[in-house]
């Protein structure tokens, strides 16, 4: 026990060491994780991209949207009518992917976390 009070005492006897250990701890205890999310963020663009491809690959089905009034009423949609939601999808699929990799290159993993996850609602997949 007396070994411990001794290097406190040392340090106290000594300012400038001890503030600079203070300083020091409370850096490394304070760590950007920045880096590490945008790694992750990195690697979950990568992951929805293989699954895309791999799901147009086995597939015919593309990007999904939200039903509408007029399917829920059971009214037939027309061909331009499904041409047009299937569009309206691919062009949402598309945006959140661009987003997904422009936030992903500034290195905000917050807005690239958002838009993956838009991006696999689009497509249901994890």
């Amino acid at each position: 026990m007396g070994t411990y009070h001794d290097r406190w005492e040392f340090l106290a006897q000594r300012p400038t060491m001890l503030t600079a250990l203070i300083i020091s701890t409370l850096m490394v205890s304070h760590v950007d994780p920045t880096p590490t999310r945008a790694a992750a963020c990195s690697a979950g663009l990568a992951k929805i991209e293989r699954q895309i491809a791999h799901l147009k690959s086995d597939t015919l089905e593309g990007p999904t949207a939200a039903q509408t009034l007029g399917a829920q009423l059971h009214h037939q949609p027309t061909p331009a009518e499904v041409k047009s939601a299937e569009r309206k999808a691919t062009d949402n699929l598309q945006t959140a992917l661009a987003q997904a990799r422009a936030a992903n290159s500034r290195g905000d993993a917050a807005a690239c976390d958002e838009a993956l996850k838009r991006v696999k609602e689009f497509y249901g997949v994890q």
